[in-house]
């Protein structure tokens, strides 16, 4: 037992120099953060689809990355310009937003990785997000946020954010209540869907980029100037990890977008990374078995890219 775990802690030394990864973030007692995917480009939208696969947006690359397991993945769709986000909804169907200005587009992406126009006039997109087959966007040009229906009429769902760096982040729990986060200000706010806003707290100006709800129902939040993924309990931010990417070197920014598969991983987007954090602490087995793993996911190139931020 004493040998594994030396050699556990040798090989993981190892991998994550091959790796060229800075740091491993920090999480609370409780929990182990693992690296599961690298060689993203610019992680910031995260989903997981019906068929079980996290589905991230590089927005560097203008891709949609289908990851199928610890570092097995395949470019899904490619071409869409400046990808912050993409969303499912419930009948299947996936879209993104594709471009930075005051005419940003919402592109469907069908299975065959074609995308074509669903929607457009989008303010700086920062989002999106689907309630049944709704879809939300959050426009951080003009302070607004759109709900585009099925059929892709669009109209102003809420409005009177910071204009620019207004709302980003969007999010919903499973009664329907909305989240996000006015990335100039660093407030966070929840809506209910009759669109009554209330303000729950705040994390740093110009740092809060992503919403979810996590592990035990909790509202998460990041923030990039720190680096770090909080949590939010009755208006008292907490820290649950930190150590990402941050905003040192922009546009490489973490952490991003995150999401919880509703069992036990939450998959964090960080730069070039997508980390995943689980309940309790590996066996030294089960610790050298995922070292030896990254250490042949390859050497990770850091390439620039990040949310846009008008």
């Amino acid at each position: 037992m004493r040998n594994i775990v030396i050699l556990s802690i040798i090989f993981l030394i190892l991998s994550f120099t091959s790796l060229q990864i800075s740091a491993v973030p920090l999480v609370n007692k409780g929990y182990h953060v693992e690296l599961y995917a690298s060689g993203m480009g610019a992680v910031t939208g995260l989903t997981i689809g019906a068929d079980g696969n996290l589905y991230a947006a590089d927005y560097q690359g203008g891709r949609i990355l289908r990851v199928t397991g610890n570092n097995t993945y395949d470019v899904y769709a490619t071409g869409l310009n400046n990808i912050n986000d993409l969303a499912f909804t419930d009948n299947g169907r996936l879209f993104a937003d594709s471009g930075i200005g005051n005419n940003s587009t919402i592109v469907e992406v069908y299975s065959d990785g074609s995308t074509s126009v669903f929607s457009s006039g989008y303010s700086y997109p920062t989002s999106i997000e689907a309630w049944g087959n709704t879809l939300f966007v959050s426009n951080s040009g003009n302070g607004t946020i759109s709900k585009l229906a099925e059929s892709g009429v669009a109209s102003t769902y809420l409005s009177g954010f910071s204009s620019p760096n207004g709302p980003f982040g969007i999010s919903f729990d499973k009664k329907g209540t909305m989240y996000f986060v006015d990335h100039a200000t660093g407030a966070i706010y929840s809506a209910d869907q009759s669109g009554n806003v209330e303000a729950l707290g705040s994390v740093s100006g110009l740092g809060g980029t992503f919403t979810g709800i996590g592990f035990n129902n909790e509202l998460f939040v990041t923030d990039v100037n720190a680096g770090s993924l909080y949590t939010l309990k009755k208006g008292s931010l907490d820290v649950f990890a930190t150590g990402f990417e941050g905003k040192s070197n922009p546009p490489v920014i973490g952490p991003n977008d995150f999401i919880f598969d509703g069992v036990n991983s939450l998959y964090v987007g960080d730069g070039d990374y997508i980390w995943r954090i689980r309940h309790g602490v590996p066996e030294p087995t089960s610790l050298a078995l995922l070292v030896l793993g990254a250490a042949g996911l390859g050497i990770a190139h850091r390439r620039k890219g990040g949310i846009s931020c008008d």
